[in-house]
Formats: structure tokens, C-alpha cells, sequence
């Protein structure tokens, strides 16, 4: 099949000479699956940097084939969580780094239901019912190594203002602080934001696309939170934030305070990814002014 120029280009961008080779043996792995999982009328979805396709398998029916360098983590997170709660995985090739889904259909996400709380309550919802605590933190990443990797990786290689520098050092202390507390790890999704969250026909919202990470349970919370703060017009996000810190605060048993230390670590790791990915300039300042919002919050819980 035919792989579009911008797909191109995107992968490029962000992983370099690794991409560059991935790219080249992408139509390989295309057809190895194909074959393999009898797949039909594959068509390649836009805004990944992974390669997604809808097709057909006389196997399975509608399917979402995954194909991506390094998803072992998703590849072993989804047996793991509550089945329920996730899309189904038919079958899995790790050495291709490919994933044969589900297609929930009809796939209508989050940002369909115009509720605020009423969205909130189905997040809520899905992450009570999706983590698991997992038996081996080796065969995942943690949100130790996420941020370790990430603020290192940003400090040695990019060259960012003084504002990103503080709110890393703030990240690193927050954290410090939740990990002070001794709750248990769980398995968690690590990426549960609006988009990620599909119904099915039946009515009951899956999970799609997990990171696979452990962490201290209230950070299932984080993405979903830093992603409504995004969507809600500049003269809410400050009330958008504290309910949202309230809800999961009585979700997961912590105060309001620590759930915005995750929402914050979160923004500041997506930052990192916006440094990374050479986003516009724009943007990155848009999400770093966002800071001081959770920060004003933080401060108001003191």
C-alpha cells in the first residue's frame, strides 16, 4: 500500500535515522500481517506516528491493525487490564511490533458528550474499572523512568527557557512527594484522555491505546485531566481544573493537592514531548502558561 508523504515526514521528524529505517520495512510488515491475519481493504489512518489502519479479517471482521517501533509495553499491557474496560487485542506479533484490535464501533469518543461532568464521571468510571496491580514492574516502564528519562533528555540535548527548567525542577519535587506517600503501584494506562475513550454499540466506554506504566493509582487521572484543561476556554480552566481535582480526589482517596501534582507532572512530560517533536513555538508557550494554572491551584491547597 501506499504510505503518504506527511507519514513520512512525521515519523522523520521525531525519530530520526531509527524512523528513517522503520519506515523503510513498514511495507513489509504491512504485507507480513496481511498475510498472516487475512486482512483486507487496509486503510491508513492520519495523525499517528504510529501506523493505524482500519481493515477487514476473514478471521475477525472490522480490526485496527497497530503497527509501531516500540510498543511492547502496549502489546503486554493489554492482556493485563481488566477486559472490560479495554478494547480487544485478537492477536499480537511482538518482533513485527504489531497489534491486531478490535474496532469499537461506533467508536465515538469523549469529546462527543458535551457534559463536562458527565465526562468526567465516565473517566472516573473506566479508571476504577481498568488498572490492575501488576505481579512484575519489570516488563513495564515507570513514571520514574518517564520522568527521569524525559527531563534528562531535555537537559542535555535542548535548549529551553527558564520557565521549563523551573516547572521540570517543580515536577521532580511533586513527585518525590507522591512517592513519599507508599501507596501501592498499579499497572496503569498512562495515556486515558478523551480521544482514547470509545463506546461501544452496546453503550459501555473501552479504553484504546495504552502506554503501559506503573504507577501510584492517582496518576490514571493525570492525562484525562490536562487534556479537558486544554479543551475549556481560557476564563474556565481554573474552575475546570479544581472540579476535576475534587472528583478524583474522592475517586482515588487523595487530596486535591496530590491529584494536581499528577496533572502537573503530566504537562510537563507532554512539554518535554512538544520540545522533542519540534511543536510550533506557539503551542509550547500556550501549554507552559497552562502551568501556572495547576501551579495558582497547588497554591490555593496549601
Amino acid at each position: 500500500m501506499n504510505i503518504p508523504n506527511e507519514f513520512y515526514i512525521k515519523v522523520k521528524q521525531i525519530y530520526g535515522e531509527v524512523g528513517e529505517d522503520w519506515l523503510a520495512r513498514l511495507p513489509d510488515i504491512i504485507d507480513r500481517c496481511s498475510g498472516k491475519w487475512g486482512l483486507s481493504e487496509l486503510v491508513l489512518l492520519d495523525n499517528y506516528t504510529n501506523a493505524v489502519l482500519y481493515g477487514t479479517s476473514r478471521f475477525f471482521g472490522d480490526v485496527v491493525l497497530k503497527i509501531g517501533m516500540d510498543i511492547t509495553s502496549e502489546i503486554k499491557a493489554m492482556s493485563r487490564f481488566n477486559e472490560l474496560a479495554i478494547c480487544h487485542c485478537y492477536v499480537a506479533d511482538e518482533p513485527l511490533g504489531a497489534l491486531l484490535l478490535e474496532r469499537v464501533m461506533p467508536g465515538n469518543d469523549l469529546t462527543t458528550i458535551s457534559s463536562e461532568e458527565e465526562r468526567i464521571n465516565i473517566a472516573a468510571n473506566l479508571m476504577l474499572h481498568l488498572s490492575v496491580f501488576s505481579d512484575t514492574e519489570v516488563e513495564f516502564p515507570t513514571y520514574h523512568q518517564w520522568i527521569e528519562n524525559d527531563f534528562n533528555r531535555i537537559r542535555r540535548e535542548r535548549t529551553v527557557n527558564e520557565s521549563m527548567i523551573r516547572y521540570m525542577e517543580l515536577a521532580e519535587k511533586f513527585f518525590q512527594e507522591m512517592q513519599s506517600l507508599g501507596r501501592i503501584p498499579k499497572l496503569l494506562h498512562g495515556d486515558l484522555h478523551h480521544e482514547n475513550i470509545l463506546q461501544d454499540r452496546s453503550g459501555h466506554w473501552k479504553a484504546i491505546d495504552p502506554k503501559g506504566v506503573i504507577g501510584t493509582p492517582c496518576l490514571e487521572s493525570a492525562r484525562f485531566i490536562v487534556n479537558q484543561v486544554g479543551r475549556v476556554p481560557e476564563n474556565e480552566k481554573s474552575h475546570s481544573l479544581a472540579t476535576m481535582a475534587n472528583k478524583f480526589s474522592g475517586i482515588f482517596k487523595e487530596s486535591p493537592r496530590i491529584i494536581t501534582y499528577g496533572a502537573f507532572i503530566d504537562l510537563v512530560l507532554i512539554l518535554c514531548c512538544m520540545y522533542e517533536n519540534n511543536d510550533d513555538p506557539r503551542d509550547i508557550l500556550q501549554s507552559q502558561a497552562e502551568c501556572q494554572i495547576y501551579l495558582d491551584f497547588i497554591e490555593s491547597c496549601s
